[in-house]
């Protein structure tokens, strides 16, 4: 039941002992080299000898055996309950509401950057003392974006 391709329930068999839902099976039964493999009430088709079957996915390894697992290591209970996440490692509020994020606890001096030059803001230039540009055609772009190369900000109005 939801197994890979391949996998599947006594309950899924056919009468004979293959199972419907193998090609083995579409076609009319297993050829000689094919044998029906049952072992924990899960039937599988698989080939014998070198040959594997066309429809058999390679073998995936999906975990190294020399790498601890982390629900032996760590000894933590999987709880699979429909329920939202709360982490087991942080700390709780003193009223016990909610948990305290790591961060939360060191002082806002520590995340200010310190080698930041003080200066002082510049203010921009009056409206009446700056160029505009109206650009309407495709040389105007143009020209826009060969002034643009060279400019580190620029600031575009969208109004009429």
């Amino acid at each position: 039941m939801g197994g890979p391709k391949g996998d599947g329930d006594a309950a899924e068999e056919a009468g004979d002992g293959k199972k419907s839902g193998t090609p083995g099976a579409q076609e009319g039964g297993a050829s000689a080299s094919d044998a029906t493999v049952f072992a924990a009430g899960s039937a599988r088709t698989t080939a014998t000898g070198d040959e594997r079957a066309p429809w058999a996915k390679p073998k995936a390894v999906y975990h190294d055996p020399s790498i601890p697992r982390p629900q032996d290591v760590y000894l933590i209970r999987v709880n699979n309950c429909n329920s939202p996440f709360d982490h087991v490692w942080l700390e709780r509020s003193d009223d016990g509401t909610r948990p305290i994020h790591p961060l939360e606890k060191l002082p806002v001096e520590q995340f200010i950057d310190r080698n930041v030059p003080e200066s002082e803001p510049v203010r921009p230039a009056d409206v009446d003392d700056t160029p505009f540009t109206l650009v309407e055609d495709l040389k105007g772009l143009t020209e826009l974006v060969n002034k643009l190369k060279d400019v580190n900000e620029f600031a575009v109005s969208t109004c009429n």
